[in-house]
């Protein structure tokens, strides 16, 4: 085709395919792909290239030159690239969209636009565009009369049907709802462009949850969730049988939305009664994990506990859309609570060791009658209040590995080499993290009931600990547990046993050891060890044994030429002050809730705690420990307070630096300096999520 009888001529914000589809139907061919093709032979017979022209300007602008259209028509209707990357957004209408948001498939027109203008408008390429604005009716994509389909392929007239006959078909909508998108367009407002293709994306979410709205209601819909409500429950729905949508799967591409204007769109919604949904989903339909946890409002470990657990089902790497709407459902059906509500937080502390699959479980099985759990939160929001007593729970109570050791009175290296010895039981895993140990309360009252540490009745009658046990042994009791006996790390015996004893005379008079040691009264600078033997009674290999010996911590009692000897009774008192007066930083740092690394940044490198090496290990000394505990039990650092509200971690810098927030405590100077802020300042309660102890 080498001449054009007729050649378009672009009209007010036409769309692009119209210029094309006018030039095909002045020049009397009724396909625009016809048209098309034999100017350009690479254009296929496709109704799928009318969109890749349309999505690529280049393309475009190469076709319409070999058309012979006008070049300034062709710019004025052809849709810009914005960028350079194949996957980049378009620029229409002077705002930014993407790709996907402009539909090609079907020719969505209003009659009575075409007949007064001759062409389409650009404002009908967006998949949000509904209604004609001028008119106040609906778009349609197929003739009202005979329900033939229109694309762009053709001319949406060419079916022969009465042009007055589909006018008197089309459906009046409200003007609010009709003219929605062309006044954000007349805006150039971006954001609220933003938000119209999200509720959109919310609405085609609703169709595959089985709500099938009629194509006015699906107009309504829009409107209104556009402005930040629900639909209303009078609403045209087509099918309103079916069980009610819990609202925050209904809004799951808005809370799984990393855009904040749509994050707060949805805890605008949440806040809000439920809406009037209801829908049959598909045994089939499934979520990305990514997007299930932001539905439950849960994090990557709970969910997780819940998938182990079963009340999550996984199918090929996907989360089943039915179990997570069964989950919501379960805790919205609650009851107001009337005692005190626990939060999760709560819930997993102290001695109630009860996690969020815990607490579903037993609200499924009726055990937890009264909860409650908002729909802005999530399931991490649930609070329940427990039935009296705690016994009904169907899991018991259990116990850290902290809270035994201080029902025992010892170290927590105690308890675990009670554990490794088979002497109390204990459970690997727990609700925060699958490496702790748990205990049951139980089995943890009747082993204090029945047994006893030699330290904790040494401590008692103010006597040496590391050698009370000895004391007891040549005094006839024998101990169950402990070094020699069961590889225990200290000694154990029946409390039945030591019952009766005089226990301040054993501790206080001479008596032979055991392993054959002479009493203090009679010994001699002979009892001295090796530095093995040494080494063997602080627990240490020989390699660090001279490390502790070059570090000031014990001297050799003699020395030969090449052997050393140590005094049993300083090697022995070594062992009771490190056991009584100093503590290894890790254990202060993990009893804390913080990693070695923030440990040393809070307190050491501020300078609060002093650090001992002793043979490689940091220790620090328990009475400094047990000041900042105090500190640390009402005040954070401004990052911990930030992971602990799901915020930035500079939220407490964010917060002083507009004057809401002022530290409480500034440990260091200069590059050291570390602030802390009052765990309970009375903004931070404004973020309604409570900060874990």
């Amino acid at each position: 085709m080498s001449t054009l009888l007729f050649t378009s001529k672009a009209g007010a914000g036409e769309a692009p395919l119209s210029l094309f589809r006018r030039a095909a139907a002045g020049n009397g061919l009724r396909s625009t792909l016809q048209f098309l093709h034999g100017f350009a032979r690479a254009v296929e017979h496709s109704e799928s290239q009318l969109g890749a022209l349309a999505r690529s300007p280049e393309l475009f602008r190469k076709v319409a030159r070999a058309a012979y259209l006008d070049h300034s028509d062709v710019e004025s209707v052809v849709y810009q690239r914005v960028g350079h990357a194949r996957e980049d957004d378009l620029l229409w209408q002077g705002l930014r969209v993407d790709v996907s948001a402009l539909h090609f498939r079907h020719a969505k027109t209003c009659v009575a636009c075409l007949l007064e203008d001759g062409y389409a408008h650009q404002e009908w390429d967006h998949r949000a565009a509904v209604a004609c604005p001028r008119h106040a009716v609906l778009l349609e994509t197929a003739c009202p009369v005979c329900r033939r389909p229109w694309t762009w392929d053709s001319d949406p007239l060419s079916c022969g049907c009465d042009p007055k006959a589909m006018q008197a078909r089309f459906v009046a909508v409200p003007t609010q709802v009709a003219s929605l998108l062309h006044r954000i367009v007349a805006a150039r407002d971006q954001v609220g462009l933003n938000l119209l293709d999200a509720v959109y994306r919310v609405v085609t979410w609703w169709d595959r949850l089985g709500v099938t709205w009629s194509s006015i209601g699906r107009a309504l819909a829009l409107e209104r969730l556009h402005s930040g409500a629900w639909p209303s429950p009078t609403d045209p729905i087509s099918n309103p049988a079916g069980e009610p949508l819990h609202a925050r799967l209904a809004l799951a591409p808005l809370l799984s939305s990393p855009l904040p204007e749509l994050q707060l769109l949805a805890q605008k919604l949440l806040l809000q009664p439920a809406a009037p949904l209801r829908g049959v989903l598909p045994e089939t339909l499934t979520l990305p994990a990514s997007q299930a946890m932001a539905v439950l409002g849960i994090r990557r470990v709970t969910f997780a506990k819940l998938v182990r657990d079963g009340h999550l089902e996984i199918t090929e790497g996907s989360v089943s859309t039915p179990s997570i709407h069964r989950l919501l459902l379960l805790t919205s059906a609650a009851d107001v609570p009337v005692g005190k509500p626990l939060s999760l937080a709560e819930l997993r502390g102290g001695s109630r060791r009860l996690s969020l699959s815990g607490a579903l479980s037993g609200i499924e099985s009726g055990r937890l009658a009264i909860f409650d759990c908002p729909a802005k939160a999530g399931l991490s929001g649930l609070r329940v209040v427990l039935p009296v007593p705690n016994s009904t729970l169907s899991a018991p109570l259990m116990l850290g590995l902290a809270e035994v050791a201080g029902l025992c009175a010892v170290h927590p290296e105690c308890v675990r080499a009670l554990v490794r010895v088979g002497r109390l039981k204990a459970r690997k895993g727990n609700a925060r993290s699958t490496t702790q140990w748990t205990f049951d309360k139980a089995e943890v009252d009747r082993f204090v009931s029945e047994f006893v540490f030699a330290s904790v009745l040494a401590k008692k009658h103010g006597c040496a600990v590391t050698t009370f046990s000895s004391r007891l042994r040549s005094a006839g009791i024998e101990p169950v547990s402990g070094p020699g006996v069961d590889g225990g790390l200290t000694y154990l015996f029946r409390r039945q046993d030591v019952a009766g004893l005089d226990l301040q005379r054993i501790g206080t008079s001479d008596y032979r050891s055991p392993a054959g040691r002479k009493p203090i009264s009679a010994r001699t600078s002979s009892d001295d060890v090796s530095l093995s033997a040494a080494a063997g009674m602080l627990g240490v290999s020989p390699r660090a044994m001279r490390k502790v010996v070059s570090g000031g911590w014990v001297q050799p009692a003699a020395s030969v030429v090449r052997v050393q000897q140590y005094s049993t009774a300083a090697v022995e008192g070594l062992r009771d002050r490190l056991q009584q007066d100093y503590l290894p930083l890790s254990a202060a740092a993990e009893e804390l809730g913080q990693s070695e690394f923030q440990f040393r940044r809070v307190w050491v490198g501020t300078g609060e705690l002093q650090t001992f090496s002793f043979a490689d290990q940091p220790l620090i000394r328990r009475s400094d420990f047990a000041r900042i505990r105090e500190l640390w039990k009402t005040h954070r650092t401004g990052p911990d307070i930030g992971r602990r509200l799901r915020r930035h971690l500079s939220v407490c810098g964010n917060l002083e630096k507009i004057g809401t927030l002022e530290p409480s405590h500034v440990l260091g100077a200069r590059s050291r300096k570390v602030k802390l802020y009052d765990r309970g300042a009375q903004v931070l309660e404004r973020y309604q999520l409570q900060i874990s102890a």
